[in-house]
């Protein structure tokens, strides 16, 4: 097939690398949880939300620009309508490789909500928004997500790989994640690590969640047959100078700037937000 957009290139699947980032993020914030006296949001919750989003959007806006190529090389599906809104791919998208025969998707309800959870907590959107979710459990003010805001995140995500996973011919566009020098499906892994460990870490606090901590089944049912492989690269490893006594550089500069600041058992400090903060350069 003569593509016009990639002339034979090799179209990067940059979804599976944020993908497993995203894994290992979710798995930080579990530790934090665990160690954490409270729940609610961390420095690792919110990232880890938002890199589960950005690897959805990945895998959708890489099957976009295959079916967009597709469809102007071949003509033979009919057009494919030139968007940047995520929902509108996934919309071209379902069309496209169906031939208009898919159906309207519990998947697609669930993305919207998860993508309206998203822009109100990235674009600062509380206050502005206060948006209602009939599909999912995001938490109506974003500002106070807390782990199960992440849970579900997880499963809309990895309900979406699972939906388009067989959407090109003869590959399978689920993400492998990187484990103990092997690859395994992202949806196993949840089951296997994340799942167990959100519901152990909660049975030891005495609580639980409304959240069902499962996958769906549904998938887009249909293929694009298109000549088309997965090829796995490798561009051969970079050794920069590597000093081994060096290992813990940040940590070393952290614990410094911790020992010139000493706790005061007497004294809680809040952030100053005041104009004095500005010609002092104090917090």
């Amino acid at each position: 097939m003569q593509s016009r957009l990639f002339s034979g290139d090799i179209l990067p699947f940059l979804f599976h690398d944020s993908a497993n980032t995203a894994f290992y993020m979710a798995v930080d914030a579990l530790k934090a949880m665990q160690n954490s006296p409270v729940i609610g949001p961390t420095q690792y919750g919110i990232p880890a939300v938002n890199m589960w989003f950005l690897s959805v959007e990945s895998m959708i806006s890489t099957l976009y620009k295959i079916v967009l190529d597709d469809s102007e090389s071949t003509k033979s599906r009919g057009a494919v309508r030139q968007t940047q809104k995520l929902l509108e791919k996934a919309e071209q998208i379902d069309s496209y490789i169906s031939g208009g025969k898919a159906t309207p998707s519990q998947m697609r309800l669930k993305l919207t909500e998860f993508a309206t959870f998203r822009n109100t907590l990235f674009h600062d959107l509380t206050y502005v928004k206060r948006p209602t979710y009939s599909h999912t459990i995001f938490a109506v003010r974003a500002e106070k997500m807390n782990q199960v805001d992440l849970m579900q995140a997880i499963i809309v995500a990895v309900n979406t790989f699972r939906y388009y996973r067989g959407a090109i011919h003869n590959i399978d566009l689920l993400p492998k994640v990187f484990i103990n020098a092997q690859f395994d499906a992202v949806d196993l892994l949840a089951e296997e690590v994340l799942f167990p460990a959100f519901s152990e870490i909660l049975a030891s606090r005495q609580m639980a969640t409304d959240l069902k901590l499962e996958f769906s089944t549904e998938s887009l049912g249909f293929e694009l047959d298109i000549e088309a492989r997965m090829l796995i690269r490798h561009d051969g490893p970079t050794f920069p100078e590597h000093n081994p006594s060096n290992q813990t550089i940040v940590h070393r500069l952290l614990a410094d700037a911790c020992t010139r600041r000493p706790i005061d058992p007497t004294i809680f400090k809040v952030p100053d937000y005041t104009a004095n903060a500005r010609s002092t350069g104090n917090s």
